[in-house]
């Protein structure tokens, strides 16, 4: 059972170990980077901090499309359906990460609507912890949902226990 780590600077809760999680990285962002990042990059470089403009409009669309903020506080603004959300990240104010969490046990397809629409909105893709580069199309994010560890818990999460259980014994 792999659980993504944490939001920068602690502004965030952990993943659940039935949640991908993703960031929401800029196209022109990712078409900069020297190559597809690591786990540690995915969830230390901060994305968005060049649009300093762009938190008003971020806050719009995933109002129109996921509904109302959910909860505020500590540099972190939550849009939440279910088990899934989007979360909008600050530092001093400034808009520094997206980060979207999916739940897999149930997914919510309106929410998986919802999350696309923005991604074409706000011109982005998803990175998963991995380095995972997805395309807002409903086939690239479904096969990453299927091929995340967490879609693997959802569906067995007796075989993931036992596999950790068996590396903590190693």
């Amino acid at each position: 059972m792999t659980a993504s780590p944490p939001a920068p600077n602690g502004a965030g809760t952990a993943a659940a170990p039935w949640q991908t999680v993703f960031q929401v990285v800029p196209h022109r962002a990712i078409a900069k980077a020297p190559r597809l990042p690591d786990a540690r990059t995915v969830s230390s470089t901060e994305w968005w901090r060049s649009s300093p403009d762009s938190a008003t409009t971020l806050r719009a669309t995933l109002g129109a499309l996921v509904g109302p903020m959910a909860s505020s506080g500590n540099g972190v603004e939550r849009w939440t359906a279910g088990g899934s959300s989007v979360e909008l990240h600050s530092a001093g104010g400034v808009l520094t990460q997206v980060i979207a969490r999916v739940d897999v046990r149930k997914l919510d397809p309106r929410f998986g609507a919802a999350l696309l629409g923005f991604l074409r909105s706000a011109q982005s893709v998803l990175v998963r912890s991995d380095g995972r580069v997805v395309e807002p199309t409903v086939g690239a994010f479904s096969a990453a949902l299927r091929s995340d560890p967490a879609w693997a818990f959802a569906n067995d999460p007796a075989v993931e226990i036992a596999a950790e259980l068996r590396e903590d014994d190693g």
